[in-house]
């Protein structure tokens, strides 16, 4: 059953959760305690705002970003799922999946952890492209640190296999500059240049159009942004995948919902399982993608 916004006011709490009519109509969450600010839209579960007691906004959002269903918005954190990129077989299906285009449903909010919980089932008829018995929470916390938490049931008979990913924009001041520590080693897959190789130890800084998956990497990465002092890591659970992008210049340019000059601001570090590290989901089993970003002096 679908919830209009008198249905969604009733989980506010005074003086710390807010449910309301956000830009172009779409109910947004806000949270504001001692711990954060954050905004969390119910259309795809997507955590558009997140500014930890002390800090700068963590999440980047396009100055153009549209809101709108069956829309994804541009920033914050949108969910890839049940596949990561293009759909493996059919190319007019929408990339990065359904979730990030859904209107979720609203189960709880737990305001002594700032834990807000949404779910999506299949209640609604099949997925186009995605022909299986699921169901989908996310549980998002939101506090001095956010943690995010997909959890993918398969609730048929027969198994499935799904692509995802935590499809994070982090606020920088100049990605140019930020140097991006934890991917040493790694086997990388470069999607721009189209082949594999071995990332080199040391820090990884971005000199142009970057979007690469790094395989099997299981452990946290931290974002040092000397021009804001601070550093941003990233750690994760249930994820063997990395995922590094920002457009640069000429692909910037080529999205309607992302300002020309927005790229230096942005960087995209994700939390994934995709390509090599696709993820199959026995009958009656639950498994979660989780990912937790924390602000650090320095």
């Amino acid at each position: 059953m679908s919830q209009n916004l008198a249905d969604l006011q009733r989980f506010a709490v005074a003086g710390a959760v807010a449910v309301v009519a956000g830009d172009g109509g779409l109910p947004v969450i806000r949270v504001a305690t001692e711990r954060c600010r954050a905004e969390i839209h119910l259309h795809g579960a997507h955590v558009t705002r997140w500014q930890p007691t002390g800090h700068g906004e963590v999440l980047w959002l396009s100055a153009l970003s549209r809101f709108a269903e069956n829309t994804p918005i541009r920033g914050g954190v949108p969910l890839c799922w049940p596949w990561f990129g293009p759909h493996p077989v059919e190319s007019t299906l929408p990339g990065h999946g359904h979730a990030r285009i859904r209107r979720w449903r609203l189960d709880s909010v737990e305001v002594a952890d700032g834990t807000v919980s949404v779910s999506l089932s299949d209640d609604g008829g099949p997925l186009p492209g995605f022909p299986h018995a699921w169901q989908t929470q996310v549980r998002i916390t939101a506090g001095s640190t956010l943690t995010i938490a997909l959890a993918t049931t398969n609730a048929g008979g027969a198994p499935f296999t799904i692509s995802e990913a935590l499809h994070t924009y982090l606020a920088v001041s100049d990605v140019r500059r930020c140097r991006i520590a934890g991917l040493g080693g790694t086997t990388v897959f470069d999607k721009v240049a189209k082949q594999r190789g071995t990332q080199a130890a040391g820090d990884l800084v971005l000199a142009g159009w970057t979007d690469q998956v790094h395989l099997g990497h299981t452990g946290a990465v931290t974002i040092a942004d000397p021009g804001w002092n601070r550093q941003i890591v990233v750690s994760k659970t249930g994820s063997q995948s990395t995922v590094v992008w920002n457009p640069w210049v000429a692909q910037a340019a080529k999205m309607p919902d992302f300002a020309a000059a927005e790229w230096p601001g942005m960087l995209c570090v994700e939390a994934a399982n995709c390509l090599d590290d696709v993820v199959t989901v026995a009958p009656g089993t639950t498994r979660q993608l989780a990912t937790t970003i924390a602000v650090e002096p320095g």
